[in-house]
């Protein structure tokens, strides 16, 4: 719409598009004073790419709602800012502005946000130290068997990210869809500080397992795994020499997609014209809709992200089969 008021239509149109933005505006604005923040989580990523938006008034829009929620969900926050954050350029100063003045104002959390984004650079940086590492047939742990990843020590191999966990003052969350992906389930668990603890203190990573496998595909992905607050074991795929955003996209609209068709799906009219036709169309109709319920269409999703444009970690799902597996399998076949 911005584009269409700086375009070459009549200025007629031009002041009804460049109205359409204020009210639009406006009424953001107004929803930023009565709504749950928890429900601009859905639109995180977007409300990052337009951070530098040429209109200064959708700007400040997106500036203080990216504010508030540094303000109300740091965990979240931390993860989805950490690449912007690392830039040496505009938005990467702007970024940085939005985190002071997040950390000047009354921390609802109980967090210092200074000493915790402090933190987390330190973790996330660790993080790329561990995915980086090269390990050499003396740090393997089974040198002699070709079909397996290399295995070797996260203390002898990058020994300030296990000791970080041991001493930090704060503890990060597993970057995962159940936690970072907002659904309706979660929103009503992360509208105050007291439900978001309760739900999902658990999630929380204590330490790092000692034993990291390296995977066997081009950038030589890492394996780590971690021991949650509540007992669980949760496994993190620490990859380099890649961007993430791009699978971070189309996670997007995979889950988009699972949003989408989570519920009933909408009726489509007929174009049938004869009403015995049209009955049975209905019937039909009736019989997909009440299957979809049982078995709604579904993409299973995973939480990708990008923690610089050439490093990032990625959720594991347990039990998943590579495309590659299955491929070659059939090839050989």
């Amino acid at each position: 719409m911005y584009n269409i008021v700086h375009s070459g239509v009549p200025n007629r149109l031009k002041e009804h598009y460049k109205r359409a933005i204020e009210l639009s505006t406006e009424h953001i604005v107004g929803l930023t004073r009565v709504a749950n923040n928890a429900i601009f989580l859905y639109a995180v990523d977007t409300l990052i790419t337009h951070l530098m938006h040429p209109n200064n008034d959708i700007a400040r829009c997106i500036k203080n709602i990216l504010t508030a929620l540094c303000v109300d969900f740091p965990h979240h926050m931390a993860w989805h800012l950490s690449r912007s954050s690392t830039q040496n350029n505009r938005r990467g100063f702007v970024i940085k502005e939005i985190l002071n003045k997040a950390a000047s104002q009354e921390k609802t959390t109980g967090i210092d946000l200074v000493k915790f984004n402090f933190s987390f650079r330190n973790f996330a940086g660790h993080l790329n130290e561990l995915s980086r590492f090269k390990p050499t047939k003396s740090q393997n742990s089974k040198p002699n068997d070709a079909s397996i990843n290399y295995e070797f020590s996260l203390r002898r191999a990058v020994p300030a990210l296990a000791i970080t966990m041991e001493s930090a003052s704060f503890k990060f969350v597993m970057p995962f869809n159940k936690l970072l992906m907002p659904s309706l389930l979660n929103l009503e668990r992360l509208k105050s500080t007291k439900d978001f603890n309760f739900f999902f203190s658990g999630f929380f990573i204590e330490k790092f397992k000692d034993q990291v496998q390296t995977m066997k595909s081009l950038q030589l992905p890492k394996k780590i795994t971690c021991v949650c607050q509540d007992g669980v074991n949760r496994i993190l795929l620490c990859k380099s020499s890649d961007d993430l955003r791009k699978d971070r996209c189309f996670l997007n609209f995979a889950n988009l997609f699972n949003q989408a068709y989570g519920g009933e799906i909408p009726r489509v009219d007929s174009m049938r014209r004869n009403a015995e036709e049209l009955q049975i169309d209905n019937l039909t109709e009736e019989k997909i809709i009440a299957k979809r319920r049982l078995n709604p269409l579904k993409v299973q999703t995973y939480f990708a992200c990008p923690l610089s444009d050439s490093y990032g970690v990625i959720e594991w799902i347990p039990g998943l089969t590579p495309m590659k597996v299955i491929v070659e399998e059939q090839y050989i076949r």
